[in-house]
């Protein structure tokens, strides 16, 4: 029932005006229902059985127009209320409406207004700019014809600083290049010995180092060594230029096992201080790597190089079948 009420509300166009004709309606039927009470009230105590009837009908009447009366004043009432919540929440969605729209103008005015100025300043910006460089023309001109003769003499600085900087990546690749040769041929000749007598299928492409460790293709073609599976080394030269005495060059063995997982090992020799560093990361082919990290006497790089690389070849092909 309030379902139905609340549709036929929602129904009706204008609910507060109908809801006051409703009330209007229903104080005029309880008004008209008060004589009519009393006329039969007057007739119900007559001895005439026609009069009698007539107070009887008068009664019914009497009190259809009371319920008549209350359902038009109770509805009409409902329609006021109803009305007016209506009514206000249409207000207040027009009103946020109203504000929605204010505020996408106003920021639509605020974003126009700040790229007006950004644009001002800019153009601002461009115009001291320009006056600025009108002030240096002068210097700029007599910059000009000062370069354009000092240009032959600054030709030749830089020359001698790029030979100066290739010798000195010349010398320094010098230095370590016993330790890396030596270190390359230790495993290339170990494992091309161990496939010889056993028959394994080893694949080994390890060229020799260039004379400058610095140069960009230093690493191209890659030097790899291919172990039965998918297991495989791969040696590179790292050189970061230009070239410092404090910062030699190194070289990683990266490694990688069946599951493609990778590890490293890293030789740093550095004449300087007379120390020969071996540092290593992730998966390696020994299970305990860090009994061949730390610091050792360069002096002796051969016995502690070919002792790291026989404890890494040997765990690598003890773990082939």
């Amino acid at each position: 029932m309030l379902q139905f009420i609340e549709n036929l509300t929602n129904a009706i166009p204008h609910p507060v005006p109908w809801g006051c004709v409703a009330i209007a309606i229903g104080f005029v039927l309880a008004g008209l229902a008060g004589p009519i009470k009393g006329s039969a009230d007057k007739k119900r105590n007559s001895r005439n059985l026609e009069t009698k009837n007539k107070s009887r009908l008068l009664q019914r009447l009497f009190i259809a127009l009371l319920i008549l009366g209350a359902i038009f004043t109770g509805f009409g009432t409902w329609l006021t209320v109803k009305g007016g919540e209506i009514n206000a929440q249409k207000l207040f969605d027009e009103t946020r409406r109203e504000n929605d729209e204010a505020r996408k103008e106003y920021r639509a005015e605020l974003k126009r207004v700040l790229s007006a100025l950004n644009a001002a300043k800019q153009e601002q910006t461009r115009l001291l700019t320009d006056e600025k460089i009108k002030g240096l023309q002068k210097d700029l001109l007599a910059w000009v014809d000062d370069f354009t003769v000092r240009k032959p003499d600054k030709q030749r600085q830089l020359e001698a600083a790029k030979l100066a900087s290739s010798q000195l990546e010349i010398q320094i690749t010098a230095e370590a290049a016993p330790v890396f040769s030596f270190m390359l041929r230790m495993v290339e000749e170990s494992l091309r010995t161990y496939a010889e007598r056993t028959g394994l299928n080893i694949q080994i492409d390890v060229r020799p180092l260039p004379e400058n460790y610095y140069q960009p293709n230093v690493n191209n073609p890659a030097r790899i060594v291919h172990f039965p599976g998918d297991k495989q080394w791969q040696f590179d030269v790292i050189a970061n230029a230009p070239a410092r005495e404090e910062q030699p060059p190194r070289l990683d063995i990266d490694f990688y096992d069946n599951g493609r997982r990778r590890g490293a090992v890293w030789i740093l020799p550095n004449r300087g201080a007379k120390k020969l560093t071996i540092q290593g990361w992730g998966v390696l082919p020994t299970p305990d790597p860090s009994t061949i990290f730390g610091e050792y006497e360069i002096d002796d790089y051969e016995g502690t190089l070919g002792r790291v690389l026989q404890r890494l070849i040997e765990a690598e092909l003890a773990q082939i079948p």
